[in-house]
Parts: structure tokens; sequence; C-alpha cells
């Protein structure tokens, strides 16, 4: 099905990230209404998707739109939006296995982006306004920026978390309080928490289908089937780890970001400036250019496109069409663009799966 997301967008985006809020450390029914959001300022955002059985409330029919969001309420809802399929070894002495939090603290500190301290989480803590911008960025993948950031009280922003909420402010991820105050050690409520990841979160893709309408900020693909075809993404294109080993298209495609590959048997066709895979074991088949292609892992690229320059991290192997930096260059491929550099670009050859 082809889906057309003007207004769309906004909404699935919102839908999906609701849904992800856990509003308590117990199952509870999906409510219909909510009886303390009306003449909220977050009315509209929950009051949207009432009807649609994607936010979930507590047991006495309420949302609590003010209360404040723990750090394991939070850690959920970013597994949630991602949903990350390794879960990794428990060392915190405050998080047991029967916790309904163990699944969601795990995942996210097996994937670098739980914020802990001396070995604990304090999952029933409240969580503090500079923690959920760490953790967001993290998830995000947004690269630390150095320097001040742009608000009254930045002398109170600690010093690890500094490069995250400047990267975010520089991006459009962060908004002051009053007197363009950042509040860091302040909580994040329930309905702060909504708007924040809005304000980092364009689009949401939950549901497999074709869309094909240009989007102003930041993608996140978090299921198979979907393919994305004839649009302009202002932002970052991140395919999550909910893709798994399914199917995702790409197809002529303008990211002004960068492309985040995360899960998926991903097919590339068009021409694409900045691609990092995180994933080990992942397909790429390109049809197109891509000109600067980064990997954490060994990667092998079938199809019939090309590629501008490689990056392995830590010794990762880009093969292009079944050559690598490691064996002999073809005579097809072009000379590097400086000495020392892995950098070329030769045409793929089609590849049988």
């Amino acid at each position: 099905m082809k889906r057309n997301f003007s207004s769309f967008a906004r909404k699935t985006a919102t839908a999906a990230l609701t849904a992800a809020i856990l509003l308590s450390g117990v199952p509870v029914t999906a409510a219909t209404s909510f009886s303390d959001v009306s003449g909220h300022w977050a009315g509209a955002v929950v009051g949207r998707w009432q009807g649609k059985s994607v936010v979930v409330g507590f047991e006495d029919g309420t949302f609590r739109p003010d209360e404040p969001l723990t750090r394991a309420q939070f850690s959920s809802v970013l597994n949630k939006v991602m949903i990350f399929l390794t879960t990794g070894v428990n060392t915190f002495s405050d998080v047991s296995q029967g916790d309904w939090f163990y699944e969601p603290i795990s995942k996210l500190n097996a994937a670098g982006i739980l914020v802990k301290t001396d070995g604990e989480v304090r999952p029933n803590e409240a969580l503090s306004r500079e923690e959920a911008a760490v953790m967001t960025a993290r998830l995000l993948s947004v690269s630390p920026s150095s320097g001040a950031t742009t608000f009254a009280d930045d002398r109170a922003i600690s010093e690890s978390a500094k490069p995250y909420i400047k990267a975010l402010q520089e991006r459009g991820g962060v908004s002051g309080q009053g007197n363009n105050t950042f509040n860091p050690k302040g909580t994040l409520t329930r309905a702060e928490s909504l708007a924040f990841l809005d304000q980092n979160i364009t689009l949401l893709l939950t549901e497999s289908g074709v869309y094909n309408q240009n989007v102003s900020g930041t993608v996140v693909v978090n299921t198979q089937g979907a393919t994305v075809e004839n649009m302009t993404v202002e932002g970052d294109f991140i395919l999550a780890p909910g893709i798994g080993a399914g199917d995702i298209t790409l197809r002529n495609v303008t990211v002004k970001g960068r492309i985040h590959i995360f899960g998926g048997n991903v097919k590339l066709s068009g021409t694409y400036d900045d691609v990092y895979n995180h994933a080990q074991g992942l397909k790429l088949e390109l049809s197109g250019s891509i000109k600067k292609l980064t990997s954490d892992f060994d990667l092998t690229v079938s199809g019939s496109g090309s590629v501008e320059q490689k990056i392995g991290v830590n010794g990762a192997v880009i093969n292009i069409g079944g050559y690598s930096a490691a064996d002999g260059l073809p005579s097809d491929w072009d000379a590097p663009s400086s000495p020392g550099s892995t950098s070329g670009n030769r045409a793929l050859p089609t590849t049988t799966p």
C-alpha cells in the first residue's frame, strides 16, 4: 500500500512514540479516554490516538502527564522505538531478571545507550533532562560536539553530557526552558518525554508499505517490508535493529544527513552521500552509488552500483563485489584519491542471490 504522509508522518510518529511510553511497571489495558488530559498542553498529542489503542495509561484511566518519567520507563520507551534484539549480560546490582524493566535495560546497555553510575542503573529514580538527552543522542547515533552550548546555564550541564546536548542543540533536538535555560538536572515529565522524542524523530515507520513524501527531520524504520522512494529526508535515516533480517528498500531517496543501518536485508537504489553500517552480517545490495561507506563489521556489497570511499572501522573489511582492500585491486578500479587511501570507484558486478 502506498502511503502519502504530509500529516500521516507526524501522526504516525506520535502514535508510535506514544505507544512506546510505558506508563507503569505492571501491564495495563489500553485506554480509550483519559480523565486528566483535557485542557493539558499535551492533550492533543494523546487525544489524537486515544481511539487507536496505541496509548496505555494507568488502571484508573489516567495518563498522569505531569508525573516524572523514571529511568526504567525511558529505557522501555527507547527500546520500543528501535526494537533492539540483543540482550547483554546483566552486571547491575539493582536490576534482577524478574524485574519488568530487565529486558529494556539489558538491551540498551548492550547497545551502549544506557546512562549508568557505579554499577547501578537506579531504575526507579526520575530521569533528568540531561540523561534523556544523552540517551536519545546515543540512540540516534548523533556524534558528540565539542564546545559550550548556548544555554544560559551551560556550566550546570555535566561535562560528560555536554557534548551530546551541544550536538542535539545544533540540530534542533533540544530546547531551553524559561530564560534560555536547559535545566539539566531537572526531571522530565511523561508529557515532556513525548514532546522531546517528537522533536528528534520526525517519522517513525512501524508498518510495511510504500512511503513517498518528503520529511523535514529524522526518519526511523523499525519494521521489515517498507519501501521508501522518491523523497527527500532533511535529517538522518535510521534502519533500526527491529528490521531484523527482513527486507527494506530505499529507492531514489535524497538523505541530507547520514543513513545508519542497524538491521535488515537492505537494498539501495539511487545516489547516497553517507552510509554507515552498524550491523554484523548485513546484506547490502546497491544499485546506484555511495560516496562514503563506513562499516563497523566486515561487509560485502552486491549489486550493480559503485562506492567512492570505503572506511572499515577497527580493521573491518568492506568487500566490493567480492574484492576487499586486502585483495589485489581489479584492473577496473580507479586509482586511490590519495597515498595510503583505500578510496576508489568501480562498477559492482551483478551477483546472483
